[in-house]
């Protein structure tokens, strides 16, 4: 028991730096904490019964005074003593009990420390085993191994692992914008990918007295083809959504989406595409709307060497955020944000629009999944999406904040099969930013996560509180606040 406790006792200035020792130590010494609440019992209960005892060792001391200088008054006082005695049996007591809890945890100690040891060498060997593909999770692993070492060189070469592979894995991602095969297919893809019309199908002219026509097909997704037109009443081009056939076909759906369109249309923000034109011709529906030339947020983060430098993402950010923050004020959420959903005007240093505002409610109540369906927003949906729950505007900030991710760190943070993607957007944290990238500042990787809470209630209660804590980020790295952004 000696030899255990001086071991201890030796560690313990070793132990004291190490918060995942310290609580394995306190929460692993059964005999301490035995001993300790017995002893509370007794401090609380035994002792002041046990010092009652010494009342009949000394006796009350009797006095004497004169009452109004005529009577004696007799009164009993207790000893002196006997108040010094209790003192001292009292600071004994609780002294000696003290110093037996803390033998105890002494004694307990070295044990943790050995089994502290035994995990380390466990997570480092699982870390060791682990695919390149998996290079976050072993930077975790590698972190929490040096965590539960109290020997300094160990703690040093398990640190210096981790380095290494952040460094690697860093430089993959700015070298590969897309590492995962898949991402550039996901991130062109729409809330599904389902027959639209064929090529060479479209119309030269559309709408009441053919008034807009038709250039050129410019884009084609789930959601419908996009052609670049001109409005022929007002002598302006435009972009002409068709949407699917499979889904205006259907009374419910198109008498839905219409009114979703009406909605729409009165939307007026600098950050947010504007419906023009609600064009209905038979069974075929199309929406005339800005047409906005420069790509897609998707576009230029790949066009960027697979993430944007941090002064652009976070005036993008702004951006997209008071766009949304607007759109929530109106009532409307989008419920399908990724980088895809983003416009960016062609002028150098282009506006962000977001586009595409409530086109995924429809088609998710109106389709069901079927075989060969490609759900395109995985990467980017909230746990209470994955999970099939009712979503809010809450939603749209949890894939916000995965969009910003994305711009960060030129990937999202989970990746793969659509099933794993959905299971770890309910259960598994993201990768922390700083792994993808060294020169994000700790503060907006602190924000990125707080918008990427897995319970809605912890995120951002608007995305006004989102804007402005970018806005001041962006002030402090140097990017003017824009006129879209105080919008």
């Amino acid at each position: 028991m000696l030899e255990a406790v001086q071991a201890g006792a030796r560690l313990l200035p070793s132990v004291a730096r190490k918060p995942a020792i310290l609580l394995r130590w306190l929460g692993g010494a059964r005999a301490a904490q035995c001993a300790g609440s017995l002893f509370l019992v007794f401090a609380m209960f035994g002792l002041p019964i046990a010092l009652e005892a010494l009342v009949d060792v000394y006796p009350p001391v009797e006095s004497r005074n004169a009452l109004v200088r005529l009577f004696d008054r007799v009164a009993d006082r207790p000893d002196p003593r006997l108040e010094a005695r209790r003192r001292q049996l009292t600071a004994l007591t609780w002294t000696g009990g003290l110093a037996g809890v803390t033998a105890l945890l002494l004694a307990a100690l070295p044990r943790t420390v050995a089994r502290a040891a035994e995990k380390a060498r466990a997570l480092e060997e699982r870390a060791d085993t682990l695919s390149p593909a998996r290079t976050v999770e072993s930077v975790v692993l590698y972190r929490e191994a040096a965590d539960l070492s109290v020997d300094s060189a160990v703690e040093a070469e398990l640190l210096a692992k981790a380095r290494t592979l952040r460094n690697a894995a860093t430089s993959r991602v700015r070298a590969q914008p897309t590492p995962d095969p898949e991402l550039r297919a996901l991130r062109g893809a729409e809330t599904m990918i389902a027959p639209v019309r064929a090529p060479g199908s479209q119309r030269e002219h559309v709408g009441v007295e053919q008034r807009y026509r038709v250039i050129k097909e410019i884009g084609r997704g789930g959601m419908g083809v996009v052609y670049q037109a001109l409005d022929s009443a007002l002598e302006r081009e435009v972009a002409l959504k068709e949407l699917p056939t499979h889904l205006t076909a259907q009374p419910e759906f198109a008498r839905r989406f219409k009114q979703e369109a009406r909605m729409l249309g009165r939307l007026s923000h600098p950050n947010i595409v504007q419906v023009y034109d609600l064009v209905e011709d038979g069974e075929r529906l199309w929406i005339a709307m800005e047409l906005v030339k420069g790509g897609t947020l998707a576009d230029a983060i790949e066009r960027s060497g697979g993430s944007i430098a941090v002064p652009r993402a976070l005036e993008l950010a702004q951006q997209i955020a008071a766009g949304l923050a607007y759109a929530h004020s109106q009532g409307v959420i989008h419920r399908d944000i990724k980088p895809i959903n983003v416009l960016l005007t062609q002028e150098e240093g282009g506006t962000a629009k977001i586009t595409d505002f409530g086109l995924a409610k429809h088609v998710a109540s109106s389709v069901h999944t079927q075989e060969g369906t490609l759900l395109g927003s995985a990467r980017y949906m909230s746990p209470e999406q994955a999970a099939g729950r009712a979503t809010d505007a809450r939603s749209d900030i949890y894939s916000f904040g995965i969009t910003l991710y994305e711009m960060l760190a030129g990937r999202t943070p989970f990746e793969g099969e659509i099933a794993a993607v959905l299971a770890q957007h309910l259960s598994q944290p993201p990768p922390p930013l700083r792994h993808w990238r060294a020169d994000v500042p700790e503060r907006l990787e602190s924000l990125v996560h707080f918008l990427l809470a897995k319970q809605p209630e912890e995120r951002p209660a608007t995305l006004r509180v989102a804007a402005e804590a970018l806005a001041e980020l962006a002030r402090d790295n140097g990017v003017p606040r824009t006129e879209a952004s105080r919008a």
